[in-house]
């Protein structure tokens, strides 16, 4: 078992080199493994690949810069966002548009959906856009500005009036903190106010977060715990 893994590896950093990044589908389909499979090696090789918004690349490609810290984040808590992100699939039924955040948590759930399932997806995130058109009966509308290289999203435009002709069915948000006082909060203050045009013109606003988040405080504030029809966790809904 470990020679064929360290075969894996070193076909896998091959392919990576020749291509400067490689899918994580693509990764699996090459090795003929599943795709939890080379995200377990990514995981327990943090020195040898990295994981962006679906991407694999090498380590050095990411060193230094600004998008490195979205990375990070992918890698931190990875089980829990999923599990927290298989409470989101009910909540898809019965809607034809969705908001889905920015950030690295969301990223499990476009993973999740199911392939005939068809559905539009709203977002503001490079990454999440990415995974989306992976799914062949997923539309994309991506709501555009300045990027953003640290948070992989986009920001400056007039978010009120896009948002206010979208029919959202589901919301689907994240936070870097949830506080009892203070509310959701992300690190980005840029992110603000499309998260808030985006709550206000979805029909169910959820705030999908692994519980490693609750109680820690970040850069600014989005909104207040009432302002969530529902809060998810790895556990399901959360009451606080």
């Amino acid at each position: 078992m470990g020679a064929r893994k360290d075969t894996r590896l070193s076909k896998l950093r091959e392919e990576i080199t020749k291509r400067a990044s490689l899918h994580l589908s693509d990764a699996a389909d090459l090795l003929q493994v599943s795709e939890m499979t080379i995200r377990r090696d990514i995981r327990e090789n943090p020195d040898d690949f990295s994981y962006l918004g679906g991407h694999i690349v090498l380590p050095n490609k990411l060193q230094g810069q600004s998008n490195y810290s979205l990375h990070r984040a992918s890698q931190s808590h990875w089980a829990e966002k999923r599990e927290a992100c298989k409470h989101c699939l009910p909540y898809l039924e019965n809607t034809k548009t969705i908001y889905v955040d920015c950030g690295t948590t969301l990223e499990q759930l476009l993973e999740l959906i199911p392939e005939d399932l068809e559905l539009t997806i709203v977002c503001s995130s490079l990454n999440i856009a990415d995974l989306t058109i992976r799914k062949p009966n997923l539309k994309l509308f991506v709501v555009g500005g300045f990027y953003d290289t640290t948070t992989s999203s986009f920001s400056g435009m007039d978010t009120q009036a896009i948002f206010k002709d979208l029919v959202i069915g589901s919301g689907f948000f994240t936070a870097a903190g949830l506080d009892n006082e203070l509310g959701a909060t992300c690190t980005a203050v840029q992110e603000v106010p499309q998260k808030r045009a985006a709550m206000a013109n979805s029909r169910k606003r959820i705030l999908v977060i692994d519980k490693s988040k609750i109680g820690k405080i970040h850069t600014a504030r989005f909104g207040q715990i009432n302002d969530f029809d529902l809060i998810l966790t790895e556990d399901g809904p959360l009451t606080l």
